[in-house]
């Protein structure tokens, strides 16, 4: 039993550094490249890039609110680490301003026609054109964005005040429902926005929900990934087996939760059979674009159900890290058959998702640039947490 906390070093923080920054160099690199080759790809790329560290921003702020509005002690041990996770809405605010101003014309076909006689052709609709327009989303998205930095900033400050003795867990349960009742809505919003709108006469009541499932679950294998990580350098000794168990049976769970919501948009799409909706899927399913459909079920499904259904597969570092990178590439492939497909219709790109991969590779090291940077100033424990030593033993178990 662990009676008292350890000096944590933080010797895997410069590695993480070296390596996230390697990663932002290649994807201006491949941003760059595109822009002079296909400045339609590149803006492509650069969407599916920018909504990466929103949705697992999101997710890792929704996992901590929910644990605290539940009154949960054993995530006290992987606050701080989720807590990093989060911080990569700045990433994304600031992405947004140079897509909004010159990219959007590129990627959206009703930002390429507004203002004009086209417009209305194409919605089909007074009422929709009028709501789908450039200023619309430019003013609306930079909202929620910083009203969503603005509550994960309420949230962590609250937290780190414990550091100094402060009772804030009724502030954090306020402030926690409202970012869930804030996020509700407008993630559902902004997912509508960024990439449903790709297609736009395509309507789906289920797409928030959708997106969100497949942040969370996201999140939950890069969750995953640094807790092995960390167990094995700075957190060696904090971070235990069933601290570990605990969150890739999260991983199970909403692996399968993923594969529900995903087949029910899919079953009820067939089964109402309109042209606007089914077209979503027929682009998808054909011309290649099957094959990472096929691709991106069995990397999120099938292969963290059979390595994480036992209790030892879900606390055995290999079986975690092979079913949790399996999930994230299955998480960057679905954005990608999200947006390519809505440029390239009739046919896979040249090179195949690897530009698109760079550039969202760049993007992904940008936000484990700022989760790092919060680790490094804030520490990877919140050790004014009174339920940090007691969830460490496992004492909530008891």
């Amino acid at each position: 039993m662990l009676t008292r906390l350890p000096d944590v070093v933080s010797s895997s923080l410069p590695r993480l550094k070296g390596i996230a920054a390697f990663m932002v160099v290649f994807g201006v690199l491949g941003f760059v490249a595109l822009l002079f080759t296909d400045v339609n790809r590149a803006w492509h790329a650069y969407l599916i890039g920018m909504v990466i560290p929103m949705f697992l921003s999101i997710a890792a702020i929704a996992f901590l609110a929910v644990h605290r509005l539940c009154g949960a002690r054993w995530t006290a041990p992987i606050k701080r680490i989720a807590e990093g996770l989060g911080n990569g809405l700045p990433l994304t605010l600031i992405a947004f301003i140079p897509f909004s101003i010159i990219g959007m014309p590129y990627v959206y076909d009703w930002a390429f026609v507004a203002s004009s006689a086209q417009q209305h052709e194409l919605m089909h609709s007074m009422q929709k054109a009028a709501w789908m327009t450039p200023s619309r989303v430019t003013i609306s998205t930079g909202i929620i964005l910083v009203v969503w930095i603005f509550i994960r900033s309420r949230l962590v400050s609250l937290s780190l005040a414990e550091e100094s003795g402060a009772d804030n867990r009724p502030k954090q349960v306020t402030w926690s429902v409202i970012f869930l009742l804030v996020m509700a809505y407008t993630f559902t919003l902004v997912s509508w926005d960024l990439l449903l709108s790709l297609n736009v006469h395509v309507a789906s009541a289920m797409w928030g929900v959708y997106e969100f499932v497949g942040a969370i679950q996201a999140f939950l294998a890069v969750l995953a990934l640094c807790l092995v990580g960390f167990a094995h350098g700075s957190l060696k000794g904090v971070i235990r087996a069933h601290t570990l168990k605990d969150v890739t049976t999260w991983l199970l769970a909403w692996s399968c939760v993923w594969a529900y919501i995903t087949f029910a948009q899919y079953l009820i799409v067939a089964f109402a059979n309109m042209d606007e909706e089914t077209q979503f899927y027929v682009m998808r399913l054909q011309h290649g674009y099957q094959y990472s459909t096929l691709i991106e079920v069995f990397l999120r499904l099938p292969i963290p159900f059979f390595l994480l259904l036992s209790q030892h597969g879900r606390t055995r570092s290999v079986t975690v890290i092979i079913a949790s990178s399996a999930v994230v590439l299955g998480a960057l492939l679905q954005v990608m058959w999200q947006v390519v497909p809505a440029l390239f219709p009739n046919r896979l790109p040249a090179y195949g998702p690897l530009p698109e991969m760079l550039v969202a590779g760049g993007f992904i090291g940008g936000y484990l640039l700022l989760a790092r940077f919060f680790w490094q100033r804030h520490g990877l424990l919140a050790r004014g947490d009174r339920d940090l030593l007691p969830a460490i033993n496992a004492e909530h178990l008891h």
